[in-house]
C-alpha cells in the first residue's frame, strides 16, 4: 500500500510474509463483522415483522369482509322486515278503510230512518193538530150551540 499516513502498515519481507494491523484496528474490523451479521439479522427481521403485519392485515381485512358481509345481511333482513311490515301496515288502513264504508253506509241509513221518523212524527203531528182543532172547534161550538 502506498500511503504511508494509514494507521497499519502491511510489511511484506523475504523471510517474513505478516501483515501488522494495529489492535485497534483489528477490534474495529471484527465489530464491522458483527455489525453486518447484525444488520442481517436485523434484515431478518425486519422481514419477518413485514410478514408478520402483513399476515395480520389479510386477517383483520378477513375479518372486515366477513362483518361486512354480516352487516349487509342484517341490512337486507331489515329491508325485507320493513316491507313485510308495509304489506301489514297497508292491508291495515285498507281494513280500517272498508270498516269506515261500512259505518258511513250504516250512519247514512240511521239519518235517513231519523228522517223518515220526523217526517212521520210531522204528518201525525198535522193530524192531530187537525184533530184538536176540530175538538176545540167543536167545543167552542157546543158551548155557542148548546
Amino acid at each position: 500500500m502506498s500511503n504511508p499516513s494509514r494507521s497499519h502498515q502491511l510489511s511484506n519481507s523475504e523471510n517474513d510474509n505478516t501483515i501488522k494491523i494495529p489492535a485497534d484496528k483489528l477490534i474495529e474490523a471484527l465489530f464491522h463483522v458483527n455489525q453486518c451479521e447484525h444488520n442481517y439479522a436485523t434484515q431478518e427481521s425486519v422481514d419477518n415483522l413485514k410478514e408478520s403485519v402483513n399476515y395480520r392485515f389479510d386477517a383483520v381485512d378477513k375479518r372486515f369482509d366477513a362483518l361486512k358481509g354480516h352487516v349487509d345481511k342484517r341490512f337486507e333482513d331489515v329491508d325485507k322486515r320493513f316491507s313485510a311490515l308495509e304489506g301489514h301496515v297497508d292491508k291495515r288502513f285498507e281494513d280500517v278503510d272498508k270498516r269506515f264504508s261500512a259505518l258511513e253506509g250504516h250512519v247514512d241509513k240511521r239519518f235517513d230512518a231519523l228522517n223518515q221518523n220526523l217526517s212521520n212524527l210531522k204528518n201525525l203531528l198535522i193530524v192531530f193538530s187537525g184533530a184538536i182543532f176540530t175538538a176545540v172547534i167543536g167545543l167552542i161550538l157546543k158551548g155557542y150551540i148548546g
